[in-house]
């Protein structure tokens, strides 16, 4: 792979956008130094896409890669993926530094999943993002790091400095987050009043009913927001927890697309292990297909929603009460429900819900999951 020759071929100084993709490549050392030289040159550039997805990096090549991003001053879309490279929080402290030097950034795309990035580090990064006051477009993905509460407290009240923020991504799955980690990213979300688009995956953690309650206070007061997609299933949030989230997210008048998603995957394990939220796991489904009935069609301006009920153990009363909100909600246009396919009266009850929304015409997308 002789990268050097590759640069010396490209006219390095008439590049304002590019975009390079080594996943998976084993590319080595003496390869990246190759490769930040050659970037290096291209100093008119205004949009980098950077993928080194699963390279196994030394900290020596991490260091040269965020030294060549901060020559960039210039740069208003930054795009870098290292994913799944064993990187230290070390790393993602340089990664912090060097984004310091980028205030002129208006989309910044960051895949960090799959390291052992902690709280020291995705701090460095917030504090660095928060300088950045023409960001517009934020996506973090932190998937499978070992990221607590003070952690994403921090990164997350940093965000609340981009007032002009408009579409925020987070993906926070798998770390270690409870309830102050869900209020902090509740406040600091409060504080983007411009954001329309919202995604927040927060799948395997440790958040409670109040931590997803304050967490839903704060969306609730972003009265911009039309698109959110929500996903907090594997916590311990109970019935009155989902029953606050819906309250607060009514508030959301403009919303027209949402996805909620507070499935359980692990069944057995909580089932096992949890034994007070496998009690609430069934009066979670009763409340919230109640609350779906009778809030839902407050949101007049809905016109795409997204539910995934798999793995609740729905019963027949359920799907009736989903069915009158199904009724109630002419605005709709686009409606998908996940429902699992575990148990013979779940296949039964499912199907017969499915026949009826098929014969009210409207248009609905049903998967199962087995």
């Amino acid at each position: 792979m002789d990268i050097e020759a590759f640069f010396d071929h490209i006219g390095q100084s008439q590049i304002r956008k590019l975009s390079l993709d080594f996943n998976q490549n084993k590319i080595g050392d003496s390869n990246i130094k190759s490769l930040c030289k050659g970037i290096a040159k291209c100093i008119n550039l205004k949009k980098l896409q950077l993928s080194l997805q699963k390279n196994e990096l030394s900290s020596q090549s991490v260091n040269q890669i965020v030294q060549s991003i901060s020559n960039f001053s210039n740069l208003n879309t930054l795009s870098l993926n290292l994913k799944s490279n064993q990187m230290k929080d070390i790393a993602a402290q340089k990664i912090g530094l060097a984004l310091n030097n980028c205030l002129s950034i208006k989309s910044l795309f960051l895949r960090l999943n799959e390291n052992q990035i902690e709280d020291e580090g995705i701090s460095n990064i917030g504090y660095a993002i928060s300088k950045m006051s023409q960001l517009n477009d934020l996506h973090l993905y932190l998937k499978d790091n070992q990221i607590s509460d003070g952690g994403a407290t921090k990164l997350t009240l940093s965000l609340s400095f981009c007032k002009i923020i408009q579409l925020f991504v987070l993906d926070i799955q798998s770390n270690n987050i409870s309830e102050n980690g869900a209020m902090g990213i509740g406040m600091a979300v409060s504080q983007l009043k411009n954001i329309s688009h919202f995604e927040l995956n927060s799948y395997f953690n440790n958040i409670s009913t109040v931590g997803c309650s304050k967490l839903a206070i704060g969306i609730s007061q972003c009265k911009f927001l039309t698109f959110l997609n929500i996903n907090l299933s594997s916590n311990r949030i109970s019935d009155e927890g989902i029953k606050c989230f819906g309250i607060q997210i009514l508030k959301c008048e403009n919303m027209n697309t949402l996805n909620l998603d507070f499935k359980q995957y692990n069944f057995l394990f909580f089932k096992i292990q949890l034994n007070i939220l496998y009690l609430s796991y069934n009066s979670i489904t009763v409340i919230g297909a109640k609350f779906f009935e009778q809030q839902m069609p407050k949101l007049k301006l809905l016109k795409n929603f997204s539910l995934d009920i798999s793995y609740n153990n729905f019963q027949k009363q359920d799907y009736n009460q989903l069915g009158k909100f199904l009724k109630n909600c002419q605005q709709i246009f686009i409606l998908s429900i996940f429902f699992s396919s575990t148990s013979p009266n779940e296949i039964f009850v499912g199907q017969k819900f499915k026949w009826r929304c098929l014969k009210a015409k409207r248009a609905v997308l049903f998967k199962s999951k087995n």
